[in-house]
């Protein structure tokens, strides 16, 4: 039986991940990976064309890789139904993101005790987790 402990509510913290725009799809599958940061939606949102694809397709299990360029996530129909539901979620947060000069911006959410793991996880890849009011 679960105790009372288990319910009580995780101190969050508001950041923006930071990354250059060359290292973006590194950046969210870095970051996904490390299970901790939940973006905000997108302000304007518009359908993602990959969704479409997701008809018939097992959505129980996600999955990205890092690949040395953005995959055309049409030649995963049929073949591998988690890395389309992680190309399509990667479309999300592509969308979410804003662009900053020569970067790209997502801002979101950290539980405040994962916010040091996290920077950790995406420092080698060359990005920031910046603290936001």
């Amino acid at each position: 039986m679960p105790s009372r402990r288990d319910w009580w509510p995780l101190a969050m913290q508001r950041v923006a991940v930071v990354a250059p725009e060359s290292r973006w799809r590194t950046t969210l599958v870095t970051v996904a990976d490390a299970g901790c940061f939940e973006p905000d939606p997108p302000l304007d949102p518009q359908p993602n064309p990959l969704r479409g694809l997701l008809d018939g397709v097992d959505t129980t299990d996600v999955r990205a890789e890092l690949l040395p360029e953005d995959p055309d996530a049409r030649t995963l129909v049929g073949s591998d139904p988690a890395a389309l539901l992680g190309e399509v979620s990667l479309a999300d947060q592509q969308h979410a993101s804003a662009e900053a000069g020569a970067c790209r911006v997502l801002p979101g959410w950290v539980g405040a005790a994962d916010r040091a793991t996290l920077q950790e996880r995406v420092a080698p890849v060359g990005v920031s987790i910046v603290d936001l009011p």
